[in-house]
């Protein structure tokens, strides 16, 4: 990947909070509306360093209802949004608070995603592309993921 703004974080976990800034300022950031995550939306809306810098921060309502119904929504608007909008093509998205099933999986794929890597708490998708299977690994170095 060549810059952090190729790369997008969302986040669907509601306890996020302040580290929402660190992340905002050098990509671009999705984040679910909640009483922790408004602060941390507060807090980067005060930074003017933060404001200037090339990340930006979105927020939106999420719940638990439909909840792949909701995800593929997001997967769909950020890929529209990021590969129209940035100077690259998007190169991955750093999901916090994904939460784990093979119907989550499903979604992900059919939404032209694959999952690169999992830990506690992110999940890195990639695109998928012609000719790639949603197994393969994905060559990101360490600096380039939030």
């Amino acid at each position: 990947m060549s810059d952090n703004t190729s790369m997008v974080v969302l986040v669907l976990a509601d306890d996020f909070g302040e580290r929402l800034v660190d992340l905002a300022r050098r990509m671009h950031v999705w984040v679910a509306e909640s009483p922790q995550n408004q602060d941390g939306v507060r807090m980067y809306m005060e930074d003017e360093e933060a404001l200037a810098g090339p990340g930006s921060l979105t927020t939106f309502p999420f719940d638990q209802t439909q909840y792949c119904d909701k995800l593929a929504g997001l997967l769909d608007d950020i890929d529209d949004h990021h590969n129209e909008e940035s100077t690259g093509a998007l190169e991955g998205i750093a999901v916090y608070g994904l939460i784990r099933s093979p119907e989550v999986d499903r979604t992900i794929v059919e939404c032209g995603f694959r999952i690169v890597s999992r830990t506690k708490e992110q999940t890195l998708l990639a695109p998928l592309d012609e000719g790639t299977r949603p197994d393969e690994t994905w060559a990101a170095t360490p600096d380039e993921i939030p």
